[in-house]
């Protein structure tokens, strides 16, 4: 799958729950980000999430198969990596 065929503005959107989480989980551990940390852990977790989908070969995946869920997959994994790290 090439970048080409992504709409970066719903990639944004499916990856705004793992930033949340992230955000959240910070906050949690009494380090609220700020904005520039924010943008930071979006951008981190777009491009995580945009490499993952770049590896998808998608004349192999079935016809129901959505980039949308596979990208809010990979985002939670990301997510969950990060809050595991800090």
């Amino acid at each position: 799958m090439t970048e080409s065929e992504l709409d970066p503005r719903r990639l944004r959107q499916v990856v705004v729950p793992a930033v949340d989480a992230v955000c959240a989980h910070r906050m949690a551990c009494g380090r609220p980000p700020d904005l520039e940390q924010l943008t930071a852990i979006r951008e981190a977790l777009e491009d995580h999430v945009l490499q993952a989908l770049q590896q998808v070969d998608l004349t192999v995946m079935p016809r129901d198969w959505s980039w949308e869920k596979a990208a809010e997959t990979f985002a939670v994994d990301w997510a969950e990596a990060l809050m595991k790290q800090r």
